[in-house]
C-alpha cells in the first residue's frame, strides 16, 4: 500500500536499519512525490542504534524519539497510511525491524474506518479552504 499512499505515520517502540532499509525506497518515493512520512520511535531497551536513528532522520520528517527516563518502555506499534480514497491503520505487535516486519510471528489488525474516503475528502476540503467547511457532523464520523 505504501506506493499508493499520500502519507505514512509510524509510531513504534523500535526501528532498526533492517526494517527501515526494507521500506527505504518506498518512503523516499512517497516523499519525492510530495507525500509525507513521519515517525515516533522509542529508543529505550537497547534496540535502537545510532545507524537506525540516522536513517530514520533521513526518511521521516519529522522523525521524533520517545525516551522515558524511568523504567517504563514506550511500546506501541501503530502505523497509518493515507491512501487517495481511504485511510488504513495497522495496530499490532510488529516493530519497524526486519524481524518485526518479515521474520517473527506477529499479530496485526488492519482497520479501514467506515466512510474513510468521505472523511479524507472532507479533511482535504478543510485544508484547502482554510478551515471553512459546512457541515461535518458527528453522524458522519465512523
Amino acid at each position: 500500500l505504501l506506493p499508493e499512499a499520500n502519507s505514512f505515520l509510524a509510531i513504534t517502540a523500535w526501528a532498526q536499519g533492517s526494517g527501515l532499509r526494507e521500506m527505504e525506497d518506498e518512503i523516499r518515493a512517497l516523499r519525492e512525490r510530495g507525500g509525507s512520512a513521519a515517525a515516533v520511535l522509542g529508543i529505550d531497551g537497547g534496540i535502537a542504534t545510532r545507524e537506525s536513528l540516522e536513517l530514520a532522520a533521513e526518511l521521516f520528517d519529522p522523525a521524533m524519539v520517545f525516551h522515558d527516563t524511568g523504567n517504563r518502555l514506550f511500546h506501541p506499534k501503530v502505523y497509518r497510511l493515507e491512501l487517495p480514497e481511504e485511510i488504513v491503520i495497522a495496530i499490532g505487535s510488529s516493530n519497524l525491524t526486519g524481524s518485526g516486519l518479515f521474520g517473527n510471528y506477529e499479530a496485526n489488525v488492519l482497520l479501514v474506518p467506515r466512510r474513510s474516503a468521505e472523511l479524507t475528502t472532507r479533511r482535504r476540503t478543510i485544508e484547502t479552504t482554510g478551515g471553512c467547511d459546512d457541515g461535518l457532523t458527528s453522524s458522519q464520523l465512523p
